[in-house]
């Protein structure tokens, strides 16, 4: 799951520095690869310390959770020239506010994919559903399959 995080949190990040259209595309690839393996983990690891007669309503939560992400996203850009234009009163060099904040500011909102590799990172020593105690593993047997 780690591994997910940051590989999507940097390939994100890198998206925003992306200089041709090619580079772009190759990137949102390998960030997209990174959701993947760290969505299906998630989702699984979740669903199994969720109580069973509750399960419906959390798959339809975390399926309504990207929709929502993307909805969230696109009011965040409504408001980046206006972020841009509160840097330059701040005195910020115009250089550093014109480029990330120009074209409706994906850059910017692209670096701000960077951030999830910023939050701790979970142990498998407190999680549950992985069944481990320190260094010792034990069967995981589920109650749903």
């Amino acid at each position: 799951m780690t591994w997910g995080v940051l590989s999507y949190s940097f390939f994100s990040g890198m998206c925003g520095l992306a200089q041709t259209v090619d580079q772009l595309v190759a990137l949102r690839f390998l960030s997209a690869l990174g959701m993947g393996g760290e969505w299906s983990l998630g989702v699984a690891l979740v669903m199994e310390v969720w109580p069973s007669d509750k399960r419906w309503l959390l798959a339809g939560i975390i399926g309504a959770a990207a929709n929502v992400g993307i909805a969230l996203i696109a009011f965040a850009g409504l408001y980046i020239n206006q972020l841009g234009a509160g840097l330059a009163w701040l005195g910020v060099s115009g250089a550093l506010v014109t480029k990330p904040t120009d074209n409706g500011g994906w850059r910017l909102l692209m670096m701000l994919g960077a951030l999830p590799a910023l939050l701790p990172s979970p142990s498998p020593r407190c999680c549950p559903a992985l069944g481990c105690s320190g260094s010792r593993r034990r069967t995981v047997r589920s109650s749903w399959c």
